[in-house]
């Protein structure tokens, strides 16, 4: 049996190498004219959503997500803001879901969903360039290729390729 001390031994490369993920995102996007923002951790109230389950902390909540507190701001002439906050989720454990995580959330005034994707595909390029990883990536046995620009597909296409399913044709109501 391990000790502790072995353990957090083992993992110190892994925490080196996320300080300087955080390091490379902020200054992406503070290159970018992006303002850091940090808000509320405890929330009064949560937003309604269906399967996103609160955290309670005393008669309040723990941040599910700093999305109302940054659209807020957006609101309110924050142009472009962007976070690196820690969540909560109650009830999410398994291979891909923990109760507590770290999630980067950034806005940018009048930017659309295809301004998102882009600037998501030169963010993961930049850290890996940085990190220099090439323009592949290793992950789970399989390689993976980040250059710049990635395929863009629908998600009914998406549906129809990975499940075999196609919810325009065959939409089932659930």
């Amino acid at each position: 049996m391990h000790s502790e001390s072995e353990r957090l031994g083992r993992i110190k490369d892994n925490l080196i190498r996320r300080a300087l993920i955080f390091d490379l995102t902020r200054k992406f996007f503070k290159d970018r004219g992006y303002l850091e923002v940090d808000t509320p951790i405890r929330c009064s109230a949560i937003a309604p959503e269906e399967f996103i389950f609160p955290e309670k902390s005393g008669d309040w909540f723990l941040a599910a997500s700093p999305e109302l507190h940054m659209k807020r701001l957006l609101a309110a002439s924050y142009d472009k803001i962007f976070q690196i906050s820690r969540c909560f989720r109650k009830g999410e454990r398994g291979k891909l879901h923990n109760p507590e995580f770290t999630m980067i959330e950034w806005y940018a005034a009048g930017s659309d969903y295809m301004g998102v994707m882009q600037e998501t595909q030169e963010l993961v390029y930049y850290i890996a360039q940085n990190l220099k990883t090439g323009p592949k990536l290793h992950y789970q046995g399989k390689d993976i290729d980040i250059s710049v620009p990635w395929p863009k597909m629908t998600v009914r296409n998406a549906l129809k390729k990975y499940a075999g399913w196609d919810p325009v044709s065959d939409f089932d109501g659930e």
